[in-house]
């Protein structure tokens, strides 16, 4: 098993650093805390974020687009391989917490 900083995706680039670490999967979005080779397979080590709803509800529900307001993550650790993922989430910062925005060209 070996541990990775990055991974290059078809369209995008994965690292657990920041602006790179966070990603949706399932309408709920998750930050990067490793990436793993193992046997040749990949996977991605992620920790959730806690959900506080949408950031907007007019003229339509953000979370629609899904667009989600979050904040902190959870202790528990959960995985996933490259083809699980939905979309590179870009976080912006918004009042001690964050605006999770899925990137169009990611999907």
């Amino acid at each position: 098993m070996r541990g990775w900083q990055q991974i290059k995706m078809t369209k995008y680039l994965l690292s657990n650093d920041s602006p790179d670490n966070a990603i949706m999967v399932e309408h709920t979005t998750y930050k990067v805390e490793n990436i793993v080779i193992q046997e040749d397979q990949r996977w991605i080590i992620c920790s959730r974020f806690k959900s506080e709803g949408p950031f907007f509800r007019y003229p339509m529900n953000s979370c629609e687009l899904d667009i989600y307001l979050v904040k902190d993550t959870e202790r528990q650790l959960t995985h996933f391989q490259p083809q699980d993922i939905d979309s590179k989430v870009v976080l912006l910062p918004y009042r001690n917490k964050y605006v999770s925005i899925p990137l169009i060209e990611s999907k």
